[in-house]
């Protein structure tokens, strides 16, 4: 059963419970006995309700399964170019309350090189790029202990993050222009 078929049904339930309320059929309530009328007073409608019993709706084993899975937190996993600005700092701070919600999936920084690799070793990526091309070695070297972290360098690599691999959110903290042309990319 898809989920959106769950809500329906508990929309259905939940229609039946209340319209059981009213009088009609009770075919899923054992019991309930109530009055609910409406009438006006002083111009205003208002509803009243004598000896109305709670009832709860009822559901299959399947349908309380995939309620279940619809309310229990599902991992995102995100990619965030801008890692070492303001932005992605407060971005991995998110990240860091709520792990159970969220796995980073790529970094970008542009030249904070020494951030980069703090964040990189935290959070293990599957991908990080450096910005400022001249670092690349630099950044192989620091992380050659995370061997199934692929590095990446420049705007090309800023770009393969984005487009990268089963990431499903992408935060761009990189201003202006520059990044324009990731966030376009990742969208197509």
């Amino acid at each position: 059963m898809e989920r959106k078929n769950v809500k329906a049904a508990f929309v259905a339930v939940a229609t039946t419970v209340r319209s059981n309320s009213i009088g009609t059929p009770n075919s899923i309530c054992a019991s309930s006995s109530s009055s609910i009328s409406s009438s006006k007073s002083n111009g205003k409608s208002a509803l009243h309700s004598e000896n109305v019993k709670a009832a709860a709706p009822v559901f299959s084993e399947e349908a309380q399964r995939l309620l279940a899975e619809d309310s229990a937190p599902r991992l995102k996993k995100i990619s965030l170019l801008g890692s070492t600005g303001s932005i992605g700092e407060q971005t991995l701070d998110i990240v860091r309350e709520r792990p159970e919600r969220f796995q980073v999936v790529g970094l970008t920084g542009g030249s904070n090189l020494e951030l980069l690799i703090k964040q990189a070793r935290e959070f293990q990526p599957e991908i990080v790029c450096i910005q400022n091309e001249a670092m690349y070695q630099d950044l192989c070297e620091a992380l050659k202990d995370q061997p199934k972290t692929k590095i990446v360098a420049g705007d090309e690599g800023i770009v393969d993050v984005a487009q990268y691999g089963d990431s499903e959110l992408l935060v761009t903290g990189i201003v202006g222009c520059a990044g324009l042309l990731p966030t376009v990319a990742a969208i197509k």
